[in-house]
């Protein structure tokens, strides 16, 4: 029987970072994953915080410093004067990551059974067993070891989402309206109301490579089917495909001559659990990553705290490790560090998470289609920190709130104003190389 201080189970950002960071300070490691380590699930956007973390240097395919708001409605697209996220390749994410530290990697094993022995863990797989002081959880929403070790951790609520990486001899971003610094967002497509379904900040996304290639995607968030909660699905990608099958034909046709240029690379799947962990702990087990909840809610941006709690529960596994305190008691400490370190910006995510769901189709797409104007209007910078970071205080919030609130009462008092902006004027005469977009039925309505 192998024997370990940590062994990490899951070998996605939070527990890559997390094993890497344990070798690093000495901790004996064994990192355990179901799938090849090398294989490339998905592109990840993600913000500057998650690139200084590990001073990644080598996985970026794409520097990000504009947002395409869009929707029926028509949207817009606004640029910040520095880059605030990249484009992450998985494959080369994982290779940079490998490369810190030598890990010791039990790839392509499933964990069959866990169970406490002795003041340890003992962990069954399909190749052999292993014991352990303390094992760390990063097998993502349904956290499979803490439930096997007896907690009741289920994902009670979620984004679901489904995508592709197309691919072509050309620059295929032209056509999906983008450049390789810009990542778009479409919403306000219609939902299925009656299984409470809702697009989160978005109801697709287009995400660039600078070699012209992209990533396009949709999401909704849900209540999970009872076979979810209780890990009974068998088949992921046949699940979400068919639950997000109409976002993603409306996709097909709105961007149809980028999709018949591209060539299907990979498509990828997955599930994000929304619902906070309200105790990432027990006796000789600490969670990370997806199943404590800890994701942005309104752009699904899981990525960067991955990598900054996976960090810091390897320092805090360390410390508990090496004073011998690994009993659940001592271990509650794990969640004071979470939510005194919240980086996620969940309570303005709440705000906007709220208003997406309960609002209308309708309403959605009006929403989108003025962030794209607004992008414009006050600078790239303000959105993406009221959006995605803990950068933004409540005095931002409310300052941001009021001048929203008093453009939407214009819009709906002013027929000359609402004329002014849903035709784009307003903006074109502030901001002359501002890129907007129209939808024809938009200058039907107005008479243009």
């Amino acid at each position: 029987m192998e024997k370990y201080d940590v062994v990490v189970v899951g070998a996605g950002p939070a527990g890559l970072s997390a094993a890497v960071k344990l070798t690093q300070n000495g901790m004996d490691t064994l990192l355990i994953d179901k799938d090849p380590i090398d294989m490339a699930k998905k592109a990840w956007v993600t913000f500057q915080d998650a690139i200084d973390s590990w001073e990644l240097r080598d996985c970026a395919v794409a520097r990000i410093r504009g947002l395409n708001f869009n929707s029926r409605f028509g949207g817009g697209t606004a640029k910040a004067s520095k880059y605030a996220g990249y484009t992450i390749d998985q494959s080369l994410f994982n290779e940079e990551m490998l490369g810190k530290a030598e890990i010791r990697i039990l790839d392509r094993t499933r964990v069959t059974a866990a169970e406490r022995k002795d003041g340890k863990v003992l962990l069954k797989t399909e190749k052999e067993e292993i014991n352990a002081s303390l094992v760390i959880d990063a097998t993502g929403s349904f956290a499979h070891i803490a439930n096997m070790l007896g907690k009741n951790a289920n994902a009670k609520f979620g984004f679901t989402g489904y995508g592709m990486k197309f691919s072509a001899e050309e620059d295929l971003l032209p056509y999906f309206g983008l450049d390789e610094e810009t990542v778009g967002f479409w919403g306000g497509s219609d939902r299925d109301l009656s299984t409470g379904l809702r697009g989160y900040m978005w109801d697709g996304a287009l995400y660039p490579y600078n070699d012209g290639s992209i990533d396009v995607c949709c999401g909704v968030t849900g209540p999970y089917p009872s076979g979810v909660r209780k890990n009974m699905l068998k088949n992921e990608y046949e699940f979400c495909k068919k639950r997000l099958e109409e976002k993603w034909t409306f996709l097909q046709k709105f961007y149809k001559k980028g999709f018949s240029k591209g060539k299907e690379v990979k498509r990828y799947w997955g599930f994000i659990k929304e619902n906070l962990e309200p105790n990432p702990y027990d006796n000789n087990l600490l969670m990370v990553g997806d199943n404590t909840g800890r994701v942005s809610l309104v752009t699904g941006e899981g990525f960067q705290p991955a990598l900054i709690y996976g960090k810091m529960c390897a320092d805090f596994a360390t410390k508990a490790i090496t004073e011998g305190k690994t009993d659940g008691k001592d271990l509650s400490q794990w969640k004071n560090i979470l939510e005194e370190n919240e980086i996620t910006g969940r309570e303005w995510s709440k705000i906007v998470s709220l208003v997406l769901r309960i609002g209308s189709d309708s309403a959605i797409a009006l929403l989108l289609s003025c962030l794209g104007r607004f992008g414009v209007k006050f600078g790239e910078e303000d959105i993406i920190a009221l959006m995605s970071t803990s950068k933004v205080n409540e005095r931002e919030i409310m300052d941001y709130a009021k001048e929203i609130l008093k453009h939407g009462t214009k819009l709906a008092l002013s027929k000359n104003y609402r004329k002014d902006f849903l035709s784009g004027e307003y903006i074109r005469r502030k901001y002359p190389d501002a890129k907007l977009w129209i939808d024809p039925k938009i200058k039907e309505f107005l008479g243009m």
